[in-house]
Order: structure tokens, then sequence, then C-alpha cells
């Protein structure tokens, strides 16, 4: 896990993003959604996205498919399917009031574990791992720098914020 700092940030700032589509394109390089749906179920909070992707996938019209969920506050999981398919963790903890410490962790899969794997796969893995650790240190600046937001500004295909923060 990569511990991706302490921040000056109230973390329903941070699960705030489940329901942010338009932060995908600037923050993490994503291009022409497809497709963006917020699912509730008890405690958890889905989210379904598909798009093009600047990083995540190189063939040209390609998709990266994410179907992602927060588990109570701060647990997000997500397998996402692109150049490799991977599952990423991001956990955040308060440690004070208006502070939240943040770690994440991607594990990709580059084959489907008949072949051996090579330096090859192992240096597109250690690749796919760092761009999506620098993906996330994208939403880790704009959280340290973010104030408290009572009542989000709300873009159309955004999903249901006031439900999410319930």
């Amino acid at each position: 896990m990569n511990h991706m700092g302490d921040l000056n940030s109230h973390p329903i700032e941070i699960v705030d993003n489940m329901a942010d589509l338009a932060h995908f394109q600037p923050i993490h390089g994503s291009i022409d959604a497809t497709y963006f749906a917020n699912e509730f179920k008890g405690h958890q909070v889905w989210q379904y996205f598909s798009s093009g992707h600047r990083t995540l996938v190189s063939e040209a019209g390609a998709q990266l498919h994410t179907t992602t969920w927060y588990t109570g506050p701060a647990i997000l999981q997500s397998e996402m399917k692109g150049d490799f398919n991977s599952f990423i963790m991001i956990a955040h903890t308060p440690v004070e009031e208006g502070c939240t410490r943040v770690w994440h962790g991607l594990m990709v899969q580059v084959n489907d574990g008949t072949a051996p794997i090579t330096d090859e796969h192992r240096a597109g893995a250690l690749a796919y791992q760092e761009g999506s650790r620098l993906a996330l240190a994208q939403d880790v600046e704009v959280w340290q720098h973010k104030l408290p937001c009572i009542n989000p500004m709300v873009v159309p295909g955004d999903g249901p914020f006031g439900k999410l923060r319930t």
C-alpha cells in the first residue's frame, strides 16, 4: 500500500468523488464517458463507469470499465478492465478533526496464469500501478486544497451527492 499523505480535509470530500462525473476527465484522464451510474446497497455505494482513457487503454476506441464500491465510509474498492485487469483499494481514515490519512494499492493481472510472468509483464504492471497512484495523487492534490463544501455544485450527469452524504 502506498501512503498518500495526511490531508487537511474531511472524509466526505473524498467520498463525494463517487458521485462526481465531472472530475473524471480533467483529474483522471477519462475521455468520452459512455456510462456513469451510482447504486446504493445498504452501507455501500456503487459506481459503474465506462470511458476512453489517455493512459489506461492504448487502443483507439477502447474503453476502461470500472465497477467501484465504498464499504462503510472509508474503504473504496474497484475492479478495472482496461489494458490490464486490475483491482484497486483506496483507504482513508480520519486521524483527528479535519485531518484524513489516505492509502492506495493496486493489484494488476498481467496474464491468465497459464504462462510465466515475464520481465516485460512485470514492467507493464509496475507502470500501470504507478499510473494509478499518480491518478489518485491528482485527487489528493485537489482534496488537500479543497475547502469544506456543504452544498456541492452539481453538473449534468453527476450522481446523487445528497444521498451519498447521508
